[in-house]
């Protein structure tokens, strides 16, 4: 858990745009320790772990409300004439973790994940500007916060395996 912590450590030093990456990609390390198929689910089996006040306090964090509160929404500008909106998806997302956040923190956290996913592969094709003060930079900030929290939220869980 040291390789963990430290990877987190690092992360906290670097620009949004990096380090968005950075605990993403240390998320999913992380969740390669289970079982499961797919990472898909060996990333809800992961975070599966965190108690449910745990999950309520992220998803009532002041990135989890910037996200959701975004105008224009996620998903509704485009990038590059290529690029493909997940709009209706991101909405329903939103829709979920406003609907769950309190009778099904879980499946409102399941819900933020689709988004984080998004901003990631958003981040990999289509957010170019590392500018912190661009939308792009605003929406990876707020990602990488979310990140964050899990991570933190996680290392004691992980640790006690």
């Amino acid at each position: 858990m040291d390789e963990f912590a430290t990877e987190l450590e690092r992360a906290r030093t670097l620009p949004a745009y990096d380090a968005f990456n950075a605990l993403w990609t240390a998320l999913v390390r992380l969740s390669n320790r289970e079982n499961a198929p797919s990472e898909h689910k060996r990333l809800l089996d992961l975070v599966g772990r965190l108690s449910l006040q745990k999950v309520q306090q992220i998803l009532e964090s002041p990135a989890v409300h910037f996200l959701a509160s975004l105008d224009p929404p996620l998903e509704t500008v485009q990038t590059s004439p290529h690029e493909e909106l997940r709009a209706d998806e991101v909405a329903r997302a939103f829709d979920i973790i406003k609907r769950s956040s309190f009778c099904d923190p879980q499946v409102a956290l399941k819900a933020l994940g689709e988004v984080l996913k998004i901003i990631r592969n958003k981040r990999e094709h289509g957010f170019k500007s590392a500018d912190p003060e661009t939308r792009d930079g605003k929406i990876l900030r707020a990602g990488r916060d979310i990140l964050e929290m899990l991570c933190v939220e996680l290392l004691p869980v992980i640790s006690a395996v």
